[in-house]
């Protein structure tokens, strides 16, 4: 009888003990409920993009359109993560191609704009963007899904950019810097971190959300580099589902006519003084895989509005504005192993 009563305790024991030891695990994990990047060493994914853009500017009697898109396709590896969970990977172009057309509705035929617009040819820009196929950067990512550091872009878009002919009297050092701004490591850089996704070091727990700014994303360039507006972007998470991790995003800007003037090129003639202003806002959704952290999907979509102001134009004193209107989307897609 002793004997069974022993048993017995024991046995109790250790269910105490094993139920003590599960939920202390569970209770004291400290990822637990967190939205980490988790890729395993050798991990590859092919990621693809898409961003298109129809913008409408009213000259007067007719409206000017252009209706603008970008596709690419990534494949990320993983080089190699460290005790921090720090991942390197290594991101191959797979292509880059840009899409470009336009439109005068009421435009006069003898408008000087009509024959510039029949003459636009995106052809020149995407044969230098052929030449990305094949080529690499390397980028750094922390355990948060933060892009650290991107290396290689820059030499990668100094060579595309001397490959592009610039437009008649305009310098060259401006568009190797333009296209070196887009694309090389600080570019590359900004749209990672739209391949990628962070979230903040807590648990998460629907209807949690958080804001990135501006100073967010640029805190690290110089004072030449950094936005001249606001921008705010809330994030919401929304739960788990089938493995995914869902979050909803809202975004709001505004490009401040002022600080446009100052970081815009001199107008076209002398005397001539050009600013910009733009505010818009847009919707999205994040679908990431749970427990490793990559994006399955991304979307967002939105409007936007400004104007163009030209001063002396025309004549010392003269203003003119050209308002503006504009339409915006943009797709992040997990297509590994599709074709």
């Amino acid at each position: 009888m002793r004997m069974k009563l022993r048993m017995g305790r024991q046995i109790v024991r250790a269910c105490v003990i094993g139920c003590l030891g599960c939920a202390m695990a569970g209770c004291f994990n400290p990822d637990k409920g967190k939205l980490l990047f988790r890729p395993a060493v050798g991990d590859s994914r092919a990621i693809g993009t898409l961003t298109t853009a129809a913008v409408t500017f009213n000259l007067m009697a007719f409206q000017l359109t252009f209706d603008v898109g970008k596709e690419a396709r990534y494949t990320f590896t993983v080089k190699a993560v460290d005790a921090e969970g720090t991942a390197t990977l290594d991101v191959v172009y797979d292509f880059v191609k840009m899409k470009l057309s336009t439109g005068g509705e009421g435009m006069p035929a003898g408008l000087p704009l009509a024959p510039m617009l029949a003459g636009l040819d995106i052809g020149p820009v995407n044969e230098a963007l052929n030449d990305l196929a094949g080529k690499s950067f390397t980028m750094r990512v922390s355990r948060h899904g933060e892009v650290l550091e991107v290396s290689g872009a820059d030499e990668i878009a100094r060579a595309m950019a001397g490959r592009i002919e610039p437009p008649a009297g305009q310098d060259a050092t401006l568009v190797q810097d333009a296209v070196v701004g887009l694309l090389g490591n600080d570019g590359t850089l900004m749209l990672m971190s739209m391949v990628l996704f962070a979230a903040p070091d807590q648990r998460m727990k629907p209807g949690d959300s958080w804001q990135i700014t501006a100073a967010d994303l640029t805190q690290e360039a110089p004072p030449q580099e950094q936005m001249p507006g606001s921008l705010e972007i809330t994030h919401t998470f929304k739960g788990r589902e089938h493995g995914a991790a869902l979050i909803d995003t809202a975004v709001a800007f505004e490009l401040d006519k002022d600080a446009m003037a100052k970081a815009m090129p001199k107008g076209p003639a002398p005397g001539v003084e050009v600013a910009f202003g733009l505010t818009g806002d847009g919707t999205g959704t994040v679908r990431l895989n749970d427990s490793t952290g990559w994006l399955i999907e991304r979307s967002l979509s939105g409007t936007c509005t400004g104007a163009i102001e030209i001063a002396n134009l025309m004549g010392p004193g003269t203003k003119m504005a050209i308002p503006i209107q504009a339409t915006f989307e943009t797709r992040v897609q997990d297509v590994t192993g599709q074709s």
